[in-house]
């Protein structure tokens, strides 16, 4: 037989098949899923970072506002017959940035129970102070002007100091 382009092609003989489709869908696929990878990566490593980042901030301002300032109301007699010894305390952000009345809400674990602190202020300014317990009671706690401590330099009689010889 002749070998024309007309001719009949033999069964035997089948074309090459053209690879470059699936090859290029392969290193696409595998481009497209190490970015997906890395992108996922980073996300994770920023939001783990900023969780992080928050934990410690809340627990740092906390303990400055449960160790310092809500001492002085947390010692009262009132609220250690209501929490007792008080065990754990946390500033409460998600309710203080709703307030519209500019109230600080502290959440107080104790020994004996477990309440809110609310400082705020009525309309004349004046302090107002309750710890809410979890089981409805409301105490009115006095405002921190009732805690002052004295000025020692003041209650004191001023005295001249007098050297003594060393012996």
């Amino acid at each position: 037989m002749s070998s024309s382009p007309y001719s009949a092609t033999d069964p035997s003989q089948t074309p090459q098949q053209d690879n470059t489709l699936k090859i290029v869908l392969i290193v696409l696929g595998v481009v497209l899923l190490a970015v997906m990878l890395v992108c996922g990566g980073i996300m994770a490593a920023g939001y783990f970072a900023v969780r992080q980042v928050a934990t410690e901030f809340e627990e740092g301002f906390s303990e400055a506002f449960g160790g310092g300032f809500t001492r002085q109301y947390l010692d009262t007699p009132e609220a250690k017959e209501a929490l007792g010894e008080v065990q754990k305390t946390a500033l409460l952000f998600e309710n203080t940035a709703d307030d519209d009345d500019g109230n600080l809400e502290i959440r107080v674990e104790g020994s004996k129970g477990s309440g809110t602190l609310i400082i705020g202020a009525d309309e004349e300014g004046n302090e107002l102070v309750q710890l809410v317990m979890d089981d409805g009671r409301i105490i009115d706690l006095p405002p921190a002007a009732a805690y002052e401590e004295p000025n020692l330099e003041e209650a004191l009689p001023e005295q001249e100091v007098q050297p003594q010889p060393l012996r």
